[in-house]
């Protein structure tokens, strides 16, 4: 939609909404290309004269090259949406005046000052179901939910994210709440299972922190507790280097028993029985690479 307006304002000969069309299309663009470099191409338009003379141009500009720098620089991201808050201000744009207030308060959370942030995110929440504003509503209830996952609060986090979800669904033009979806996966996850003090990888040994375990309040649930699943242990051959290959020391070629005592047919170790495996693939795609001394 964005690029179409922008082509319509281009042939038209309006400069002024030809950029802010131009603006909204590189937002929507943000996933595809480098954050650093948009952030970059939206600061060089906020310094062209257009830009520094049109008040609601530059607050369109400044709120996108904010959400940009949330991801790269949240100290430039605060320069953005103080600006941005300002010149709301000034507009007598309300819901702009919200936003941005609401983006500070995440930031203040980025900083450490939890009691600011939390007080500036629910104000701007309280104020966006006040005025209508459907899209904060819906970011701020994922930024709400996300604090929630990161205190281990998942239980109020998942209200937090089906609550941005129902509003999303209810009004279209706000588009996916990705990160709402993405938000609920993590706290589902999160709820059920967690980290094990250490776990053992066939090929790599024990490594701390590695691998999940189903949570004490759902022990009912659990199949391991349940049947009693002894920890069974597989060593590889000591002859197989599976280890060295997984950690990148070696190539799965320069393995002694590569292609000799251990093949797809006749595996030994663990990279050689998946047919995904490293071993495997190079068995199959890779083998006149090592004769021929290239690197892989």
């Amino acid at each position: 939609m964005y690029a179409r307006a922008e082509s319509l304002f281009r042939s038209r000969g309006d400069a002024r909404n030809e950029l802010y069309a131009k603006i909204g299309r590189l937002r929507s663009e943000a996933e595809t290309m480098s954050f650093v470099d948009l952030s970059r191409l939206l600061g060089e338009q906020l310094q062209t004269p257009i830009m520094v003379n049109d008040a609601e141009l530059r607050l369109w500009c400044l709120a996108a090259k904010g959400y940009t720098d949330l991801e790269i620089d949240y100290q430039a991201e605060k320069r953005d949406w103080l600006e941005a808050q300002q010149i709301a201000k000034s507009l007598g744009e309300n819901r702009w005046v919200t936003r941005a207030s609401g983006e500070l308060g995440i930031i203040a959370f980025l900083e450490g000052h939890t009691g600011q942030g939390a007080k500036l995110l629910g104000t701007a929440l309280v104020s966006t179901m006040a005025n209508g504003d459907t899209g904060g509503q819906i970011r701020f209830l994922e930024m709400l939910g996300n604090g929630m996952v990161e205190v281990n609060r998942h239980g109020e986090a998942l209200m937090f994210f089906e609550r941005a979800i129902k509003l999303a669904e209810a009004d279209k033009d706000s588009g996916l709440p990705f990160m709402a979806y993405e938000g609920k996966a993590q706290a589902l996850v999160a709820e059920v299972f967690e980290l094990r003090r250490e776990f053992e990888w066939r090929g790599l040994g024990f490594i701390s922190h590695s691998a999940l375990q189903v949570r004490e309040k759902y022990a009912a649930m659990d199949a391991e507790r349940l049947f009693q699943v002894p920890g069974v242990r597989v060593a590889d051959p000591k002859a197989c280097q599976c280890g060295e290959v997984l950690k990148g020391v070696i190539k799965p070629w320069e393995c002694k028993v590569f292609g000799t005592a251990c093949t797809p047919e006749r595996p030994l170790g663990t990279c050689m029985v998946s047919s995904e495996g490293a071993c495997a693939a190079y068995y199959a795609y890779g083998r006149h690479l090592a004769r021929d001394k290239m690197p892989v």
